[in-house]
C-alpha cells in the first residue's frame, strides 16, 4: 500500500513525528505481549519521508504488529527496510512462525533486483553453531560470522532464508558491542536481535555496523505505549551510491519477452522505477546530446537506459 493509505481502518498503522524522526508504527500483535510491536523511524535530517516508495505491511491479522517495512528510493539509492518480531521460541515451529517465513520470502522476492535489503528485529532465534560428533563446530555458511550461537529450529529457518537471498547477519561479524536487549532484571543481552543485509552491501561497506541509540533512542521506544520497551532502538547508516561489486554470474535476459511483459502491464511499475533511476544517472550525457541537437546520441542514451 501507499503511505497515503495510512489512517484507513483497514490498515492499522500510524504515522507521526517525534523531533527529527518520522515514524511508521505498526502497533502491537492482536495476541500476545501488548508491550511488543514493531516500528521504523527515519531521521528527517538525513532522509526526507517523501522518498518512501512502498509501505510493507501484512493483511493477515495474525501477522499484524509483528512485521513492518518501507522501501526508500532516493536517486540511485534504493533500500527495503524491514523490522520483524518473532514470538519467543518454544522448541517447535508454530503456524505463526511459518506464516512469517512465507511473508518474508514473498516481500524479499518482490523487491527489485537493485534494492538493498536491511532486515532487523527481535528474531528470537540462534544461528551458526551445531553439535557434531560430540563437538561444537561452526556451520559452513557465509550468512553467519564468528560470533555465532548453537542453532535452534527457528534459527535454521531464518539462516536458510538468508542463504537463499545472499544475506548476512552483520552483528555476528562485528560481535559484542552495547547490549540492545534488557531483561526484567536489567541484565543486557544480544541474543534475540539481528541486523541483516545483503552480502554485497556488507562486503562493499555500503552498510555500516549498528549503533545503539542510548540517548535519542529513549524517545523511540514505542512512545505511544505506557512505558518504554526492553529493546533499545538502533541506527544503521548507509553510504550513498551504487554497490561496487561484480556479480558471480551475469544475468541473461530475453529482452523481447521483457518488453512484451512491460507492454502487457506485468512488471511495468518496476520497469519505470528502474528506468527513472538509470536516466537520472545518465542525465548529464543526455543533456549534452540535447544541447548539441544530436538525435542519434539522445537515442543511444535512452537505449542504454532501457537496456
Amino acid at each position: 500500500p501507499k503511505v497515503g493509505d495510512l489512517g484507513e481502518d483497514s490498515l492499522p498503522v500510524q504515522a507521526y513525528e517525534i523531533g527529527q524522526f518520522y515514524i511508521i508504527d505498526a502497533g502491537v500483535p492482536n495476541k500476545g505481549n501488548k508491550h511488543a510491536g514493531v516500528l521504523l523511524a527515519i531521521n528527517k535530517e538525513h532522509i526526507n519521508p517523501k522518498f518512501i516508495r512502498w509501505l510493507v505491511y501484512p493483511e493477515d491479522k495474525e501477522l499484524q504488529g509483528r512485521v513492518v517495512g518501507m522501501r526508500i528510493v532516493r536517486g540511485i539509492d534504493d533500500f527495503l527496510v524491514v523490522n520483524t518480531y518473532y514470538p519467543p521460541f518454544g522448541g517447535k515451529l508454530t503456524n505463526l512462525m511459518s506464516k512469517l517465513n512465507i511473508y518474508h520470502n514473498k516481500i524479499f522476492r518482490e523487491a527489485p533486483c537493485r534494492t538493498t535489503l536491511l532486515w532487523a528485529g527481535d528474531l528470537n532465534c540462534k544461528m551458526g553453531l551445531q553439535h557434531k560428533d560430540g563437538k561444537l563446530e561452526k556451520i559452513d555458511t557465509p550468512a553467519i560470522g564468528q560470533y555465532a550461537q548453537v542453532e535452534n529450529k527457528l534459527g535454521t529457518t531464518v539462516r536458510e532464508t538468508m542463504e537463499q537471498f545472499q544475506l548476512v547477519a552483520t552483528n555476528t561479524f562485528a560481535g559484542g558491542g552495547t547490549p540492545t536487549f534488557y531483561s526484567g532484571t536489567g541484565d543486557g543481552a544480544t541474543t534475540p536481535d539481528y541486523w541483516i543485509t545483503t552480502q554485497a552491501a556488507w562486503q562493499s561497506q555500503k552498510v555500516s555496523s549498528v549503533m545503539v541509540l542510548t540517548k535519542l533512542g529513549y524517545k523511540l521506544q514505542l512512545p505511544t505505549r505506557t512505558k518504554p520497551t526492553d529493546h533499545v532502538p538502533v541506527s544503521i547508516a548507509v553510504r550513498h551510491g551504487s554497490l561496487d561489486y561484480t556479480a558471480p554470474e551475469s544475468v541473461k535476459w530475453d529482452f523481447d519477452k521483457l518488453m512484451v511483459a512491460v507492454m502487457q502491464g506485468r512488471y511495468r511499475q518496476e520497469f519505470f522505477d528502474n528506468l527513472e533511476v538509470t536516466l537520472g544517472m545518465n542525465a548529464e550525457e543526455f543533456e549534452k546530446a540535447l544541447e548539441a541537437n544530436n538525435p542519434t546520441a539522445m537515442y543511444h542514451t535512452l537505449l542504454q537506459a532501457v537496456h
